[in-house]
């Protein structure tokens, strides 16, 4: 999926993918446990799951759809706030 996708990071923890093939995009957002001033600060794609480490030193990770179609809803699998103790 990682060349079949464009994955902009915005500010307050949200990703927004954009299939290239149709356009379609929807919007991911960390999970409540992060603090709303935490952002994605970089990312990698492995298949179908998109990783990406945040501005407190966590981690989340969601699995996208096989097709990425306009707001399709994507819950993070796995994820760990760098604040969490």
């Amino acid at each position: 999926m990682g060349s079949e996708v464009i994955l902009i990071c915005f500010c307050e923890g949200r990703v927004r993918v954009i299939s290239r093939s149709s356009g379609d995009r929807t919007l991911l957002q960390l999970p409540g446990v992060f603090a709303p001033s935490t952002s994605v600060t970089d990312m990698a794609v492995h298949g179908n799951r998109l990783a990406g480490v945040t501005s407190d030193g966590g981690f989340v990770v969601w699995e996208l759809p096989e097709t990425i179609t306009d707001d399709v809803p994507c819950v993070p699998q796995l994820y760990r706030s760098g604040t969490h103790h």
